[in-house]
């Protein structure tokens, strides 16, 4: 135990882990390993080839830590809480939506806030 490092794993992982283990001691196929894990068998073959290079941590998702890509840029998000945060809207959308702002706002804020300004 002296020198290991502490691997913080979800439940998933952790699963996820106990089984491709199973299958790399060959107690199941890599085809029953993907079936319980619910993925595909070329997943479960290059998780195996992770573990044997890292580790157990090799069983860990590469982007856990790090921002989505999909994720909007603060400014935005910055900019559609104001806008779902005003009681009232004003406007060309108002005049859409009137009284709308709490059901409509952050569905017309993502709109608004790409409009270029």
């Amino acid at each position: 135990m002296a020198g290991e490092d502490i691997i913080m794993m979800t439940q998933g992982e952790l699963k996820k882990l106990h089984i491709v283990k199973k299958a790399i001691d060959k107690a199941i196929t890599q085809a029953e390993a993907a079936r319980i894990v619910e993925i595909t068998t070329r997943q479960v073959r290059r998780i195996i080839k992770r573990i044997r290079l890292q580790g157990d941590k090799g069983i860990i998702h590469k982007s856990r830590g790090r921002p989505s890509n999909r994720a909007l840029p603060e400014r935005i998000k910055d900019k559609a809480l104001k806008f779902q945060a005003m009681e009232t809207v004003s406007g060309p959308i108002g005049k859409l939506f009137p009284g709308q702002s709490g059901q409509w706002g952050s569905l017309l804020a993502k709109s608004c806030c790409f409009s270029g300004r």
